[in-house]
């Protein structure tokens, strides 16, 4: 079983931002401090949607006599678990993945027919030298942000299915719905102006949502847009 890594951030303004190593310790990331309501978040639509540690045991895609292939460690044979069913998945690690993007590849994410919080995702290109994480999050009409810490998996197998459970703990926020997950490797990468930085990816989104919801200012968001090392994944 996976486990979780989350990364504690206080946000104290710039400051705090600048304040922040890159090599800090990657065992929690909290939500940052945040506004109480999704209408007082600002918009910004420049996210395209393109069609985290694991709280479950990795199960394995295979090509065994049930239509959805089998499961388990590798020799398993419980059938892939009927909340995700209705997803497309991969049993050869070759095709069969439901999505497609430049920054990770063929891969499906899916969420539970059975519980909100929990989602699955399989990649093709396996990822060996960082952390895949994901943040939920939730929309309104042209209004997006995050409603929860980051989750994060070594997405190692392109036959493996890994299962994530997300929180939605960001204060004010548990009782929005989650509609979409933000997808990102936890590397670090340069952010030009108003950065002026390298900065692992899912902290200078984070970043940018509370800047945004707390100023109005949508420069970071827009820059973060720009350097593109993301996914917005719409269920």
């Amino acid at each position: 079983m996976m486990r979780n890594k989350i990364l504690t951030i206080s946000l104290l303004g710039l400051t705090a931002l600048w304040a922040i190593s890159c090599d800090a310790p990657r065992d929690r990331r909290a939500a940052f401090r945040d506004k109480t309501s999704l209408n007082s978040f600002p918009t910004f639509s420049g996210f395209s949607v393109d069609g985290p540690p694991s709280t479950g045991t990795p199960t394995t895609a295979g090509s065994g006599s049930g239509a959805s292939g089998t499961t388990g460690s590798g020799s398993g044979s419980s059938a892939i678990p009927a909340e995700v069913a209705h997803c497309s998945w991969s049993t050869d690690g070759i095709s069969g993945y439901a999505s497609n993007h430049a920054t990770i590849g063929p891969y499906t994410l899916c969420k539970s027919n059975s519980s909100e919080t929990n989602v699955f995702i399989q990649v093709k290109n396996p990822i060996t030298d960082s952390y895949l994480c994901m943040v939920p999050t939730t929309h309104n009409n042209s209004l997006s942000t995050y409603v929860g810490e980051p989750r994060c998996v070594m997405a190692t197998n392109a036959k493996t299915i890994y299962k994530i459970t997300f929180l939605k703990n960001r204060t004010g926020y548990s009782g929005y719905s989650i509609t979409g997950a933000m997808i990102m490797r936890d590397k670090n990468e340069w952010f030009p102006s108003p950065y002026f930085q390298y900065l692992l990816v899912p902290d200078a989104y984070l970043f940018c949502a509370e800047y945004l919801a707390q100023t109005g200012d949508s420069s970071y968001c827009y820059t973060f847009n720009t350097v593109g090392k993301f996914v917005y994944h719409q269920f």
